[in-house]
């Protein structure tokens, strides 16, 4: 909008100008109430129309470059049909002579002059639609370029990262192997609004707390990390700093043996309603996991109580064991 207000006050300015040096220069020659200033007139305010216009689709251009915004078909099609409305509501006005030298003209020139304005108030599209086109086209180039350039990302599993786009957190769970569409590698991220299936351009890594020593808290040694998904995920092996000497992960396949182990021994021990609840979260982990649904394991545990964990603890130590603790802590779940 300020863009727009800024054109109009300097093509008007402009116009006023060169209207007025028509006019010094015709007075002189006692041409002022001629046909000649009338025709001259008019053409300037059509030029001044013309050059508005134009550069409002330029001042539209310049924005979207700013902003990085892509120049779709649909856009220029958009910027287009207002750049001919713009011009059909300003021709439509039709010429000013009789604002500046009174209602005295002959009515037969005034007609003359009207149909040149029907005639021209579309003249200046063919040079917009090229200018659009042209742009389209230089923008297209150029991402399509800068996308065959750029290494694409890839985030390991158990990776906290930010969705740029809607601007959600959430925690890597699959890795493609393979580039997909628009030749990124794409992941599958476990967010509090659900799962989410997104390309690396789309993620950026959330960085560790920084503290008065610039490092994470705590005392930190280096580690090996090696994760390993099960069906269409990758295996990836990470160095890094954390208070986790050597850490294993294993597959979906070791986690949904380990859910089975736990959920028959607490199968075996006597019948309690607390028991029978936390068995069936249990049961819908284990399915879970043995498709490979992250998400569902996560909803899963998450719905047995602390009382629930305690007895699970009580009779079946395995809960205590690497690939479900680490599960667990990795989803805030322990």
């Amino acid at each position: 909008m300020n863009l727009r207000n800024m054109r109009d006050s300097r093509e008007l300015k402009d116009y006023n100008q060169k209207l007025a040096e028509l006019k010094t220069g015709l007075a002189a020659r006692g041409l002022i109430r001629s046909g000649h200033f009338m025709k001259q007139s008019s053409d300037l305010q059509k030029q001044a129309i013309d050059l508005t216009v134009h550069g409002y689709i330029e001042d539209a251009l310049a924005t979207c470059d700013l902003y990085d915004v892509p120049l779709t078909k649909e856009l220029c099609t958009s910027l287009e049909d207002i750049a001919r409305a713009s011009l059909s509501a300003k021709y439509g006005r039709g010429p000013y002579i009789q604002a500046i030298m009174g209602n005295d003209w002959p009515a037969v020139a005034m007609n003359q002059l009207n149909q040149e304005w029907e005639r021209d108030k579309l003249k200046s599209m063919p040079t917009i639609i090229v200018m659009l086109e042209t742009a389209r086209i230089a923008d297209a180039r150029k991402r399509t370029e800068a996308m065959a350039n750029k290494a694409p990302k890839q985030f390991a599993v158990g990776t906290k990262v930010r969705v740029r786009n809607p601007g959600v957190d959430g925690i890597v769970t699959e890795m493609g192997t393979e580039r997909a569409a628009l030749s990124e590698y794409w992941h599958k991220i476990d967010t509090s609004n659900g799962v989410r299936r997104e390309p690396g351009c789309n993620l950026e890594l959330i960085p560790e707390p920084i503290t008065q020593s610039g490092k994470a808290s705590g005392n930190t040694t280096n580690y090996i990390q090696h994760v390993t998904q099960s069906g269409p995920g990758s295996s990836v092996s990470q160095l890094g700093d954390t208070h986790t000497n050597i850490l294993q992960i294993g597959d979906m396949r070791a986690l949904e043996q380990e859910l089975a182990a736990i959920r028959a021994a607490l199968k075996a021990q006597p019948d309690s309603l607390e028991a029978d609840v936390v068995l069936g979260s249990l049961a819908s982990a284990e399915r879970a996991a043995q498709s490979n649904d992250g998400h569902g394991v996560k909803h899963a545990l998450s719905m047995i109580t602390k009382g629930g964990w305690e007895i699970v603890e009580k009779v079946a130590p395995a809960v205590g064991s690497q690939v479900l603790l680490h599960y667990l802590k990795l989803h805030g779940l322990a």
